[in-house]
């Protein structure tokens, strides 16, 4: 019986030094494990001073807004009055509509823990708004999203790239389409330069921004997408670098002030396929070689068709050298040049439009080859200093107004296989004293000659008899017959 309770004793004491290790934790200061950024939580940890125990809390992100402006990370306070939808298409909230009083409007990156990745259709159209923050993560802006909202003025953003990568429906889903001046961090942005890696330059991306001065496609580019750079009334300085091989329809429509488009090859550059846009300017300005002003063009071999976007309206163009194997010079593709005085065209020639040379108001001289067999009406309009004209073997129509009312113009040659003159097409040339004519000629039309006020004598490449045959409706003054052309 003494064993048993000895050992009961025994077992009791164990007990009670056993407890006598447990004691109430006394925990030392907060430590910062991770501090907690403006969009990330953080966590704080801490020890207890007796033994090896800790404890965490999570420290929520929150911004420390003073006067609408973040002490940690410089972001605005969103406005209120902002309406949100999840969209699943854009991972992410769209800002569906704004019903504030704030004009200077910030839009959050993120809304209930999701990013805002959009901007709604007709969100902002017509509001009174001055201004507009946008977050990076902006992906799409839907159509109108900031139609007529004639007062906005400013847009700030945080990352370039990201902007340039946003998908604008159209013109008027981009805010800068009002006149708007773009910020970079609060810094206006003169000068764009596009990252490495940059494939495209997405439609819209800076539509009507009138900060802009100067831009540099880089290497890789492949694309400008259409009305990427549209009323950007500011930009003065483009270079295309030798990828992009597509500017899309009025990529640079309304940029009346460029003045300066700097290449690197005249091959890569007349290989860039322009948009079929409905106004006449591509993108305007003179054109740069590796730095030098580009005055004489002469085209690359392997080139075989000119289109209108890489010379028209370049006013510093002032001879044209086309080599063999060009068969096309498409609509305006020297349109307004006003400096060019020369121009030498291949026999490989089988399609010259009517609107290539038009408006180049100092073309001295013109020597047509057979093949393309038409000169359209008004071809040479505007041409207002063109002095001679040589129609090649092969060419058998005149057009109407062809050659109508240029002043200057005094010597014509026509190869003997044209067969027709159209009406008024030597019209009111009033310089004009020397013309020589085919034999193979059967047609003259209405007032072909008339106001040619200078001209008495036409030179006849065949008999008088032969001239009998010609149906005349356009010339009656004398005309010599089997004359030999020059």
């Amino acid at each position: 019986m003494k064993k048993i309770l000895c050992s009961a004793v025994l077992l009791l004491a164990l007990i009670c030094a056993l407890a006598s290790c447990e004691h109430t934790h006394r925990w030392g200061e907060w430590i910062t494990e991770k501090a907690a950024t403006c969009t990330e939580d953080g966590t704080l940890k801490r020890y207890c001073n007796g033994c090896d125990d800790f404890i965490t809390e999570t420290q929520s992100a929150s911004h420390s807004y003073v006067n609408g402006v973040c002490t940690l990370c410089n972001e605005k306070e969103p406005s209120e009055g902002l309406r949100f939808t999840y969209s699943y298409t854009y991972d992410g909230y769209i800002v569906e509509r704004y019903s504030g009083s704030d004009t200077d409007v910030v839009i959050p990156a993120f809304y209930e823990g999701e990013p805002v990745t959009g901007i709604d259709y007709n969100a902002f159209s017509d509001d009174s708004i001055t201004s507009i923050t946008l977050p990076s993560s902006i992906t799409y802006m839907g159509q109108h999203a900031f139609y007529s909202c004639n007062e906005l003025k400013n847009v700030y953003i945080q990352d370039l790239e990201s902007w340039y990568n946003i998908k604008f429906v159209d013109v008027t889903s981009n805010p800068l389409y009002n006149d708007a001046d773009l910020y970079l961090n609060n810094v206006l942005v003169t000068e764009v330069a596009f990252a490495e890696g940059t494939t495209e330059i997405n439609a819209n991306a800076f539509a009507g921004c009138t900060s802009i001065e100067s831009i540099t496609i880089p290497d890789g580019v492949t694309q400008i997408g259409n009305r990427a750079f549209w009323c950007c009334e500011n930009l003065k300085s483009v270079t295309i670098s030798n990828s992009v091989t597509k500017i899309d329809d009025d990529a640079f429509y309304g940029c009346p002030n460029i003045k300066e488009v700097h290449i690197t090859s005249i091959e890569k550059w007349c290989k860039i396929k322009f948009g079929d846009s409905e106004y006449w300017e591509i993108i305007g300005g003179d054109l740069y070689l590796n730095g030098s002003l580009l005055t004489e063009v002469v085209i690359p071999d392997g080139i075989t068709s000119i289109d209108r976007g890489p010379f028209c309206n370049r006013d510093s163009i002032t001879s044209v050298v086309i080599p063999e194997g060009v068969t096309n010079i498409n609509s305006e593709a020297f349109y307004g040049c006003d400096n060019l005085k020369s121009i030498s065209l291949p026999q490989s020639l089988t399609y010259l439009s009517s609107t290539a040379f038009q408006y180049c108001k100092n073309l001295e001289g013109i020597s047509i080859p057979g093949g393309v067999g038409t000169i359209y009406s008004e071809s040479f309009k505007g041409c207002e200093n063109l002095k001679s004209v040589a129609i090649g073997d092969g060419i058998t129509r005149i057009d109407s107004d062809a050659f109508r009312g240029l002043q200057q113009l005094k010597i014509v040659i026509l190869a003997d296989s044209v067969k027709e003159i159209g009406s008024r097409a030597f019209y009111e040339c009033v310089r004009l004293s020397t013309v020589y004519l085919g034999s193979g000629l059967e047609k003259i039309g209405s007032s072909a000659f008339s106001s040619c006020n200078s001209l008495d004598l036409i030179y006849y490449n065949g008999s008088s008899s032969d001239w009998d045959l010609v149906i005349n409706y356009g010339y009656y003054g004398t005309v010599w017959c089997n004359a030999t052309q020059p």
